[in-house]
């Protein structure tokens, strides 16, 4: 999505055909995840936000939630916080028992209470895009939550209640520390 923090160069260094590097000019997170999708090959989106981190088993545990849950369209697991000046840990204190995995019966109740997935913590069926669109370009902000209401709307969602996704906080590249101008107001 045009960096220029030197991270494609990184990229392009590493030897392994598995890996594919993509370039495009600067259009913000949505656009760049909805030109990620594009470029997938393969049925499942997992996202890794740059200032995200994955416990070394996320990808293995969440193959297993949708092997045992296969009727769900978004998947997601729990999340940590970390404190980057400190590096403390929190770990959101949702409704659901610890350890919990399976289908959300009720997404809606729990997601008025709690916000269940980050971006980093989700993995989607690429065929649900088709059915339902992607990120919405025109969104500055909470373009994933809006694209899970979306998905629940028509699709169960399944959760695993353990934190395997790590939402770091005070990252010098995250988009909540930019500063909008508006009209009336400053948001940050």
């Amino acid at each position: 999505d045009g960096s220029t923090d030197g991270s494609g160069a990184v990229v392009q260094s590493i030897e392994d055909d598995r890996i594919k590097y993509f370039r495009k000019k600067n259009g913000g997170v949505s656009s760049a995840r909805n030109y990620g999708i594009e470029k997938a090959r393969y049925d499942w989106i997992a996202l890794l936000d740059g200032d995200d981190l994955w416990e070394p088993t996320f990808l293995e545990e969440m193959v297993n939630v949708i092997r045992h849950y296969p009727k769900a369209a978004l998947y997601g697991s729990g999340y940590a916080f970390q404190h980057i000046d400190n590096g403390d840990y929190d770990i959101p204190d949702l409704t659901l028992p610890p350890n919990f995995v399976g289908y959300i019966e009720s997404y809606w109740s729990i997601a008025k209470d709690n916000i269940l997935f980050t971006s980093s913590s989700v993995v989607i069926n690429k065929n649900v895009f088709k059915a339902i669109g992607k990120y919405d370009e025109q969104l500055v902000r909470g373009e994933d939550v809006d694209l899970w209401f979306r998905i629940a709307l028509h699709y169960p969602v399944a959760f695993l209640n353990k934190p395997l996704a790590i939402y770091r906080l005070q990252a010098e590249n995250r988009s909540n520390a930019v500063v909008i101008e508006s009209d009336k107001a400053r948001c940050a």
